[in-house]
């Protein structure tokens, strides 16, 4: 996926705990990099908005591993075909504090456009909480 793609997402069995989200889209903004949003796509109605990140290059030796069950699912066969984006939290009331979901990424197939959030394999590596920044 790229900038001029228009980054809508079919996540067939939707985000853990949020079923209903099946249809989403990756929204770019140049001065949000590295964030990128990942929205609902609803019927003019109120929807939800999640801050993602792109680990590469920011979570050093970030190497998830997924099962045959979800690899299967997604259709991949190269990992260059992966798109993994991480939800990233603010938590309220410490504005300064940002975690980053690293135990549950959304995979996304590059070709399909087709997606699933998934427990990774080897999440006793990850938090659901790695600090990625505090003052």
């Amino acid at each position: 996926m790229n900038q001029e793609d228009d980054g809508v997402l079919s996540i067939p069995e939707g985000l853990l705990g949020l079923p209903e989200l099946k249809h989403l889209q990756i929204v770019y903004a140049e001065d949000e990099l590295p964030f990128l949003r990942l929205r609902e796509i609803s019927d003019g109605k109120e929807c939800l908005e999640f801050l993602v990140i792109e680990p590469a290059g920011i979570i050093e030796n970030y190497q998830i591993e997924i099962n045959d069950e979800d690899q299967l699912f997604l259709g991949v066969q190269n990992p260059d075909d992966l798109l993994i984006l991480n939800i990233v939290t603010f938590h309220p009331g410490k504005k300064t504090r940002v975690t980053v979901n690293l135990m549950g990424p959304i995979l996304i197939n590059r070709r399909t456009h087709r997606g699933k959030q998934v427990i990774v394999d080897n999440y006793v590596k990850y938090s659901a909480e790695y600090l990625l920044h505090e003052e």
